[in-house]
């Protein structure tokens, strides 16, 4: 069982502590709950417990949001992979051209490709910036024959990237808020609107 619950329910009523089971080992014997409590009781009032560092509330809601952006971030870079493979598996080699497979210019490419856009001239027209300076490379990679399946797909990845983006600027909202509310205690972060594959750093 989980100590969190408990924490959190008794929390601001009581003058709690949290110790490693491994400091209080008890000799072998018939153990219980009853027992167990008595042998810690005894403990506490002789001061031979070592509390364990809880992070006050703002701090520990700062921790799970910033973990459950990692994990959204993690699961983007792997979908972002998946799309690649996807591309690949139908003869298109947008990757070996474009650095972001799915930045402004390679996003577009995918999508009328699934559209069922074939014209070469057309599809190398979305590049943007410094990319339509490769457009003739661009022509090349994108030679491929995507199947239905693929087509699919990619439809389900680039979808399922969508909402990973949102959460995770979502959670870049929450974080800011939870951060506007901590006194100052030298914890910073940075991170760049739009740049949801990013990491806090």
């Amino acid at each position: 069982m989980s100590w969190k619950p408990v924490w959190y329910a008794l929390e601001g009523h009581f003058e709690l502590m949290l110790v490693n089971p491994r400091h209080v080992k008890r000799a072998p014997g018939r153990k219980t709950d009853v027992t167990d409590a008595a042998w810690l009781a005894r403990l506490a009032e002789c001061g031979l417990l070592s509390s364990s560092f809880v992070p006050p509330p703002e701090i520990r809601q700062l921790r799970d949001l910033t973990r459950l952006r990692t994990r959204l971030v993690q699961q983007r870079a792997a979908e972002v992979q998946r799309i690649d493979k996807l591309l690949e598996e139908g003869g298109v080699k947008l990757g070996s051209v474009a650095s972001d497979t799915l930045g402004v210019s390679g996003r577009a490419m995918p999508e009328a490709l699934i559209a069922g856009e074939s014209d070469l001239d057309r599809l190398a027209e979305f590049a943007k910036g410094r990319l339509r300076a490769k457009r003739d490379e661009l022509r090349l990679a994108l030679r491929g024959c995507l199947g239905e399946r693929q087509r699919v797909m990619l439809r389900v990845g680039l979808d399922h990237i969508d909402h990973l983006d949102a959460a995770i600027c979502a959670l870049d909202d929450r974080v800011d808020e939870v951060m506007a509310l901590l006194p100052s205690c030298g914890i910073c972060w940075t991170r760049s609107r739009g740049s949801a594959n990013e990491p806090l750093r």
